[in-house]
């Protein structure tokens, strides 16, 4: 059975500016990819991103961009694959959400950090999601324990 890490604060904090760079990779190929997608559809390739091209011919001067979509999206299951072996979790790429496996108060919670967030400041129990963080206090932090 696989063991998953179960991070201080400070060790998810440690991971912040890698994961603010992978992030950063994603926004700009997530743009990069509505423009693709623009250019595929002006030229009558229709996607589904459910079932890419399934049964849909693509025209000889689209096919770079559509080969370069495709490149583009394996770039993005790459950022998220690198991020989960940090032994985070990445819980939402579209709002950079990450989850940290810990302890808080003696309870197993996750520490969140969020794209765009200076450090890791918040955790929530493991049953409950963003819309239920507690910030992690000076005062609350004596009382994070670590396992």
């Amino acid at each position: 059975m696989h063991s998953r890490k179960i991070f201080s604060p400070e060790e998810a904090n440690e991971l912040v500016p890698a994961l603010t760079y992978e992030f950063t990779h994603i926004g700009r190929l997530r743009g990069l990819i509505s423009e693709h997608l623009d250019a595929l559809s002006e030229g009558g390739v229709m996607l589904d991103l459910e079932r890419p091209l399934i049964g849909q011919p693509c025209p000889e001067p689209l096919r770079p961009t559509l080969f370069r979509l495709v490149q583009m999206v394996k770039e993005i299951q790459n950022s998220v694959t690198r991020m989960n072996n940090m032994g985070c979790l990445v819980k939402d790429i579209e709002l950079g959400l990450i989850d940290f496996h810990s302890s808080v108060n003696g309870e197993a919670a996750f520490l969140c950090w969020q794209f765009g967030e200076p450090a890791v400041a918040w955790y929530h129990p493991l049953g409950e999601g963003f819309s239920a963080r507690r910030p992690l206090s000076a005062e609350a932090l004596p009382e994070v324990v670590y396992n």
